[in-house]
């Protein structure tokens, strides 16, 4: 075994018999280096992987600290030491524009995931599923009955989530509400829920008040998402006085195959007055950045665009997105934490709010009427 891991495993061992508390200061990288007879660097090794783990925080020019509510996964009741994560097969596998932008999201997520359960000394094992509403098939069946517990990445048709209630498996949902028929031992993890708020009142502030919401996701999925944040939508934009009614309009850009249909709906908006479009995601502002320069309509002048979970593309689109950046390694961590908490039949938090980061770049700014005025 590796002496970084060692290491990780003797102050895991400490905080977990209590002789290191919740808050609590660990010794500096340099006591910690001298007390083992170790370099620096496998020190900040081993730091690092107990703060992937969840275990302790780390704070430029603070040192670390025992995490306040640390990992609880060394006493789980399953004796499975994997867990399944279920994510949208024939998107990844998709050739197409959407699946090839998706996979960007699914990347990370499962990178981060890996690397949570890899520091836990979780095995991840990936199985996917399609749209339509089939039978899993009788190994996926199995892995999920015996699993640790499930993650999951897209929306499931409903012969999978019966399958879930009836395996009585911990699950937690990726930026999805948690179904109905699964709400006894299932969680959500949403990222940077608050902070798409915080986008909206960005765009209204700068003097915005027709908007529009645009969401591109499977036309075969009915993704619950996609009302939960245009709710939240319509929220704020009463809280700044105005009429939902009146200044949002909503626009699936997926509703239609042919690209001209699809922008012959952009364009009745932008002549109905909006100004800024709110996306769903990163995938549907790229999407939107394609259709508004075919119609020849620019951004921001003509249209500010906003967008949500802080794909690598958007930075790389002329003009940068504005977006929530979303740390996919801290979803990762509470969900893990969460499905231990529903192994060891604690007490858990069903919704679970993960904060982004909100990043301004070029893509919006004031509108076109008001920077002239």
């Amino acid at each position: 075994m590796a002496r970084y891991v060692q290491i990780a495993n003797d102050i895991r061992n400490q905080i977990e018999s209590s002789v290191l508390l919740p808050g609590q200061a660990i010794p500096t990288v340099r006591e910690l280096a001298r007390e083992y007879g170790v370099t620096t660097q496998t020190v900040a090794k081993a730091t690092r992987h107990l703060a992937e783990a969840g275990l302790i925080e780390t704070r430029h020019g603070s040192g670390s600290r025992v995490s306040i509510r640390p990992g609880l996964l060394h006493r789980s009741q399953r004796t499975s030491r994997t867990l399944v994560t279920l994510v949208h097969a024939e998107l990844l596998a998709s050739g197409s524009e959407t699946g090839a932008i998706a996979n960007q999201w699914f990347d990370t997520s499962l990178n981060a995931i890996t690397r949570v359960a890899g520091a836990l000394e979780l095995k991840t094992q990936v199985l996917g599923f399609g749209v339509h509403n089939r039978l899993p098939a009788e190994p996926i069946v199995r892995a999920i009955e015996t699993a640790l517990g499930v993650l999951v990445l897209g929306d499931p048709p409903d012969s999978y989530n019966e399958l879930l209630r009836d395996a009585e498996v911990p699950v937690c949902f990726f930026n999805r509400p948690v179904p109905d028929t699964l709400v006894a031992h299932a969680v959500s993890v949403r990222a940077g829920v608050q902070r798409f708020g915080e986008l909206v009142d960005y765009v209204l502030s700068l003097g915005h008040t027709r908007l529009l919401y645009a969401w591109d996701t499977d036309p075969q999925y009915a993704n619950a998402e996609v009302g939960f944040r245009r709710s939240i939508l319509n929220n704020r934009i009463r809280d700044w006085g105005l009429d939902p009614a009146h200044a949002l309009s909503n626009v699936d850009i997926s509703s239609r195959n042919a690209q001209a249909g699809v922008s012959d709906l952009i364009e009745e908006c932008l002549k109905s007055g909006c100004t800024a479009a709110v996306c769903y995601n990163d995938e549907t502002a790229i999407r939107l950045y394609r259709i508004l320069h075919y119609i020849g309509a620019r951004i921001p002048n003509d249209i500010s665009v906003v967008g949500f979970d802080g794909i690598p593309s958007g930075e790389l689109l002329f003009p940068p997105l504005s977006t929530v950046k979303v740390d996919m390694v801290s979803v990762a961590q509470q969900a893990l934490q969460a499905i231990q908490l529903i192994n060891e039949g604690l007490p858990y938090q069903s919704d679970i709010l993960v904060p982004g980061e909100l990043t301004i770049r070029r893509s919006a700014t004031v509108p076109h009427c008001t920077a002239g005025a």
